[in-house]
């Protein structure tokens, strides 16, 4: 009869370091999958920080274009101003020179 207890014993004993290891394996394979995930929430964060650092950089690029563009849209208007006033003086003079010759002559 104690052959019949140790032999249950130690199918028990196997048993139980059969869990063991099976435990210890998924609880491994647990912790690998949770550095894994953690690993990668780190690469998500670091891609998003630098993807707003790279539109950050592009929006300050932007406005200073843009406030570059303006300044010579500025400069082309007051430009045109200028060269219409003159346009029309110049031709006002030539008008007026013109009527002065049709007289004399």
């Amino acid at each position: 009869k104690s052959d019949t207890v140790i032999e249950l014993l130690k199918g028990l004993s196997l048993k139980f370091q059969d869990e063991l290891i099976a435990t210890e394996e998924a609880e491994t394979n647990a912790m690998n999958a949770s550095e894994l995930a953690k690993l990668a929430r780190g690469n998500l964060i670091k891609a998003k920080k630098d993807s707003k650092k790279t539109k950050e950089d592009e929006k300050t690029s932007t406005e200073a274009d843009l406030t570059s563009a303006e300044a010579a849209h500025k400069s082309t208007s007051d430009d045109l101003a200028a060269d219409t006033k003159s346009l029309s003086e110049t031709e006002s003079s030539c008008s007026t020179k013109q009527s002065e010759w049709e007289e004399r002559s």
